[in-house]
C-alpha cells in the first residue's frame, strides 16, 4: 500500500491550496474528484458545454462507474465545474493547475500541442491569478515544458509569474480513479521545490522525482515497453500461425507460468545494462531469426532486438576508450554474462574487452570475482585484480548491476566511475 492517508480526506490540508483541473476527461476527471477524496479544493473546466451539462445533470453514460458514484454522493463538487474559467471561482492569487487536455497526433505522429499551448494561453491571460504553478499531466514529448512551453510562456506572458512541472499520469481508462487514489507511481519532472510535489508527498509515497524532460521520457518509455511486448508477441503469433501450430493458445499460457512474474524478478529484464548474453539467450535469439529466414517469415521486432543488443559493444566500446583515454589502469567489474553466474560465454565484458584491447591506451584489469576461474581457464591474458588492490585512481566500468560492488564503490571517485547498468545512485 503507497497511500499514506488512505484516500481520506483530512483536516489538516492547507485551506489555502487550490487546484484548478483543466480538461475533464477521464485522466482529469480522476484527477478532479481524487484529489477533492483527499480534502483540497478542486476546481474543474472544460470547454466542452455538453460534458458539463451531462455531468450537472447526473448523466454519467461516458464516466467510470465509481467516479459517478461519488460526484452522487458528492453532489456539492458540481458547482466547482465549469466550461470556462470563472472569476468566483478562485479564492487565491496563487494557483496549482493541473492540465490534463488531449495532445492527439498529426497524421505524420507527431503531438499537437495546440490544445495545450491554448489551453494555457486561455489561464494566463486572466487577471484573477497573479502566480501560477502549470501541471503538465498531459502526454507531450521529452523537451517539451523546455523547448516548447516556457518559450512560449515567456513570449507571449513576459511579466506572469509562474513555474512548469511535469507530471505524466499513469492512469488505465476504466480504472482511472482506483489508480489515482491508489498509485503505483508519481512522478514528477521539476527544477524546485512544488507545491504539488508536497501534495503529493503528504499523501503518498511512491514518488519518482526527476527533470521535466526525464518526467516526460517516463510516460512514453513505459507506454512504448508494453507496445513493445504486445507487437513482439504477435510477431510470435504470426510466425507460430506460419508454422502451423495449431496450439498457440498453450505457448502464451505456458510463458504465463514462468515464476519470474510472480517474484518480482521478471522486472531485472526492463533495466538497461550492456546486453543479453550467456549461453541461452544469444543462441536461441539467433537460431530462432534464422529460423524464420528459412521459412520465409520477415521478422521485424526480433531482428531489431538482436541488432540492438550487437551494437551495445561498439557504442560503449567507444564510451569507454574516450572517457579513460587518460588512465593508467581501469577495472571491469563484472566478469560473466550475469550477476550471480560463472558463465563467461557470450559475457558482453569479454566482448567489450576483446573489442577494445588493442586500442587501449590504459591497461585492463577484470575484478577476481566468480567467474575468474574460468577467465583463468579461457581467457588467460586477462589481469586480475582484487577489491583491495584496486587504487583511488583507477578507473572503473561497472558492467553488472551487483549489489555487492555499492559498498565498495561508495567512497571512489564517481568522476573515474562507467556505471553502466545504473546500480549507484547518481
Amino acid at each position: 500500500m503507497k497511500v499514506l492517508n488512505g484516500g481520506l480526506s483530512m483536516k489538516n490540508k492547507d485551506e489555502q491550496t487550490q487546484i484548478l483541473i483543466v480538461g475533464l476527461g477521464f485522466v482529469g476527471l480522476a484527477c478532479f474528484v481524487g484529489f477533492n477524496k483527499l480534502g483540497y479544493d478542486v476546481i474543474g473546466v472544460d470547454n466542452n458545454t455538453e460534458k458539463i451539462k451531462n455531468l450537472r445533470n447526473l448523466n454519467f453514460e461516458e464516466v467510470e462507474e465509481d467516479i459517478g458514484d461519488y460526484i452522487k454522493e458528492n453532489s456539492d463538487i458540481l458547482n466547482k465545474i465549469s466550461n470556462k474559467l470563472n472569476a468566483s471561482l478562485f479564492k487565491n492569487n496563487k494557483l496549482i493547475s493541473i492540465f490534463c487536455v488531449g495532445t492527439p497526433n498529426y497524421d505524420d505522429g507527431t503531438p499537437n500541442l495546440e490544445i495545450l499551448k491554448n489551453s494555457i494561453s486561455d489561464l494566463l491571460s486572466k487577471d484573477f491569478v497573479k502566480e501560477h504553478e502549470i501541471v503538465i499531466k498531459s502526454t507531450v514529448p521529452p523537451g517539451t515544458i523546455e523547448k516548447v512551453l516556457k518559450p512560449y510562456i515567456d513570449k507571449n506572458f513576459p511579466n506572469r509569474k509562474y513555474s512548469l512541472i511535469s507530471n505524466p499520469e499513469f492512469l488505465r481508462e476504466g480504472t482511472a480513479l482506483m489508480d489515482f487514489v491508489n498509485p503505483d507511481r508519481i512522478v514528477i519532472g521539476q527544477y524546485n521545490k512544488s507545491s504539488i510535489d508536497k501534495i503529493y508527498s503528504d499523501n503518498y509515497n511512491c514518488i519518482f522525482r526527476t527533470s521535466p524532460s526525464g518526467a516526460e521520457f517516463c510516460k512514453y518509455y513505459s507506454n512504448s515497453s508494453l507496445s513493445a511486448m504486445i507487437s513482439f508477441t504477435n510477431e510470435m503469433r504470426l510466425y507460430a500461425e506460419k508454422l502451423k501450430i495449431k496450439d498457440i493458445k498453450n505457448i502464451f499460457n505456458q510463458f504465463h507460468s514462468d515464476r519470474r512474474w510472480n517474484d518480482s524478478s521478471m522486472k531485472n529484464y526492463f533495466w538497461p545494462g550492456i546486453g543479453f548474453g550467456g549461453y541461452c539467450l544469444p543462441k536461441d535469439t539467433r537460431a530462432l531469426l534464422d529460423n524464420m529466414k528459412e521459412n520465409d517469415f520477415p521478422s521485424k521486432v526480433l531482428r531489431s532486438v538482436i541488432e540492438v543488443n550487437d551494437e551495445l559493444i561498439e557504442r560503449f566500446s567507444d564510451v569507454i576508450l574516450e572517457k579513460f583515454k587518460d588512465f593508467k589502469n581501469v577495472v571491469f567489474f563484472g566478469s560473466s554474462f550475469k550477476v550471480g553466474s560463472d558463465d563467461i560465454r557470450e559475457s558482453k565484458t569479454i566482448e567489450i574487452y576483446d573489442n577494445i584491447k588493442n586500442n587501449a591506451k590504459f591497461n585492463i584489469l577484470f575484478l577476481n570475482d566468480k567467474a575468474s576461474k574460468q577467465i583463468k581457464k579461457y581467457k588467460p591474458e586477462i589481469k586480475l585484480i582484487n577489491q583491495e588492490d584496486i587504487n583511488k585512481d583507477n578507473g572503473i566500468v561497472i558492467f553488472l548491476k551487483n549489489n555487492e560492488y555499492i559498498s565498495y564503490l561508495s567512497n571512489h571517485d564517481t568522476n573515474y566511475i562507467l556505471d553502466i547498468p545504473l546500480l549507484l545512485d547518481s
